[in-house]
């Protein structure tokens, strides 16, 4: 951009100086400050260079569209259109400046438009840009966290009973070793079936693929329970289970058993699946409730909320302790009624 006269060499340095201190402000972050300090100078060198420093104006007004909100932005830019061409077509008929007929006129004001929507595009698109990788990123995060506590949610739910009855066959063993030596070494045994199992069901865990089943889980959960001298009663009283229904069930399974090994002195378990009205029911009932009423853990919770299922948990008189989880088998079937 030249000054008003081709050979007015302070003219010309004010105006790169003003020119670059235009363009330095409008890489910088957008902000209030910006856009006045910007404003400033673009408009105020108007009064000194005003045949060739208007075409700043286009920039100026893309800026306006950009950092304003609408209806002032609006208001403010049909304001200044309006100024910049009547500015022109006086120029015409004045003959103040190189534009000497009215075509020439439109055609700086056409320009002036295109300029303008340009700023005003570019903009939006370097803000969406940022959006999106703001977005990316916090995407990103979220998926991390989700796969964090889906991980932490199948280690406790799969890996809990394991490991809770490796240390019970362990205590058990210990416990006989000197009265019942051939009872220990069978206990003792058994470890290593355990914890190739454990093994197994960590794998499954890290490749998202964790399948449980409800029988096998039930003659576990009998072979554990045994071991720590609860007698357990089991009825099934279903066909076939999907695999999703399945699995569901057994995982609650495993953490109700988890729990009466942990969290009670039971003597008997009654373990009873029933199916009824699109829906399959597991009902775990201990008479060793230790906790006093209220006290409730957040395992089973999050294994419903996981799995789409819904459950009770509670003290029952005699004190018995009794969970109950419901899972849909028919998702066109009518809703369950609450859990009793």
């Amino acid at each position: 951009m030249a000054p008003a006269h081709p050979y007015d060499w302070p003219a010309f340095a004010l105006a790169a100086a003003l020119l670059a201190a235009v363009v330095i402000l409008q890489v910088l972050p957008p902000s209030r400050a910006v856009l006045i300090a910007q404003s400033l100078l673009i408009l105020l060198p108007l009064a000194v260079f005003p045949e060739s420093w208007d075409r700043l104006l286009s920039v100026f007004t893309g800026k306006l569209l950009l950092n304003v909100r609408p209806p002032l932005s609006w208001a403010m830019t049909g304001v200044i259109l309006a100024g910049h061409l009547a500015w022109l077509l006086h120029s015409v008929d004045s003959g103040a400046m190189f534009v000497d007929d009215v075509a020439a006129a439109l055609s700086l004001f056409g320009g002036h438009i295109m300029i303008m929507w340009l700023v005003y595009c570019l903009g939006r698109l370097s803000g969406l840009l940022t959006v999106l990788e703001r977005m990316r990123h916090e995407l990103a995060e979220a998926a991390v966290r989700r796969e964090r506590a889906r991980v932490a949610g199948d280690l406790h739910d799969v890996l809990g009973f394991s490991l809770s009855a490796v240390a019970l066959k362990g205590e058990v063993a210990e416990r006989l070793l000197d009265t019942d030596p051939a009872r220990a070494r069978f206990e003792i045994a058994a470890l290593g079936s355990l914890v190739e199992r454990a093994v197994a069901e960590l794998g499954s865990i890290a490749g998202n693929r964790v399948e449980l089943r409800l029988r096998t889980e039930i003659d576990a959960a009998r072979e554990v329970l045994a071991s720590a001298g609860v007698e357990v009663v089991a009825r099934v009283e279903t066909g076939p289970l999907a695999a999703e229904a399945d699995t569901a069930l057994a995982t609650v399974l495993r953490e109700g058993v988890t729990n009466v090994l942990r969290h009670s002195r039971a003597r008997t378990c009654e373990i009873t699946v029933s199916e009824a009205a699109g829906s399959v029911r597991l009902r775990l009932v201990n008479d060793g409730a230790t906790e006093r009423p209220g006290e409730r853990g957040t395992g089973l919770d999050s294994i419903a909320s996981r799995t789409g299922g819904r459950l009770a948990a509670g003290h029952r008189p005699g004190g018995r302790f009794e969970v109950l989880a419901e899972f849909r088998t028919d998702p066109a079937g009518p809703a369950p009624g609450a859990l009793r």
